[in-house]
C-alpha cells in the first residue's frame, strides 16, 4: 500500500456508506476495527490489535477521492490534553520502538517530548495536530467519549480500552500551557476548553 495513503489514514467503507478519516490517538484503531467487523460481519481476531491498519481488504483513499466518492465523511477527535498523554503513553512507555521511528527516545520525559514537538520541522503522524488530518468544517466530527452513542446510522463502537500507562501521568500547569500552545488549533477547531 502507498505509504502516503496509509499516513492520510482515510478508509473507505462502501457497504456502510462512510469514509472514516482516522486521527492517531483518537480511537482510530478501535473505530477502524469496528467498521471492519461491521462491513465483513467477522471478528478481527489478530492478537496485535494495530494490525488492522495493514489488512489487505481495507480500502485507503486520498483526501480528494474521499471528498468525491459520494460517501459520508466522519472523524473522531479527542481533547488535546488527553491525546498528548496517550501519545506519551504509547510512544514512550508502551511502544518505544515505534517512538524511535517517530524521532523520540525511550527515556524522554513529558517535557522532552514537548520540546521535540516544538522544535521539529516535520512531525511523525502520531505527533501532528488533529486538524492536520481533516478538512475541519466539511463533515461530521465527534469526541471519542461519544463512541458508544455516536451519531452515525451504524451500531456504535463498544470501545474496549486497553490497559493504559497514563493513569499515573499528570500534566502540570506549565506542561498544559505548552500542550495548548502546540495544539492550539485543535482546541479551537473542535471546541475543547483550555
Amino acid at each position: 500500500m502507498d505509504s502516503f495513503l496509509k499516513d492520510a489514514n482515510i478508509t473507505v467503507w462502501p457497504t456502510l456508506g462512510y469514509n472514516f478519516w482516522g486521527i492517531t490517538k483518537c480511537a482510530n484503531t478501535a473505530v477502524k476495527t469496528h467498521l471492519y467487523e461491521l462491513a465483513t460481519k467477522q471478528r478481527f481476531t489478530d492478537k496485535k490489535h494495530t494490525r488492522i491498519h495493514g489488512v489487505d481488504s481495507i480500502i485507503y483513499a486520498s483526501r480528494q477521492e474521499a471528498m468525491e466518492n459520494g460517501l459520508r465523511n466522519f472523524s473522531v477527535t479527542r481533547n488535546p490534553y488527553d491525546r498528548f498523554l496517550s501519545i506519551y503513553s504509547d510512544l514512550i512507555l508502551s511502544r518505544p520502538k515505534r517512538g524511535v521511528t517517530a524521532g523520540l527516545d525511550s527515556d524522554m520525559k513529558v517535557d522532552d517530548v514537548l520540546d521535540f514537538v516544538q522544535s521539529a520541522t516535520e512531525l511523525d503522524v502520531h505527533l501532528r495536530t488533529q486538524s492536520s488530518f481533516i478538512p475541519v468544517h466539511q463533515f461530521l466530527t465527534f469526541d471519542v467519549r461519544q463512541l458508544a452513542t455516536w451519531p452515525l446510522a451504524l451500531d456504535p463502537v463498544k470501545h474496549k480500552r486497553h490497559q493504559s500507562k497514563i493513569k499515573h501521568i499528570r500534566l502540570n500547569t506549565l506542561q498544559k500551557e505548552r500542550v495548548y500552545q502546540l495544539y492550539q488549533e485543535d482546541f479551537a477547531n473542535f471546541n475543547y476548553l483550555k
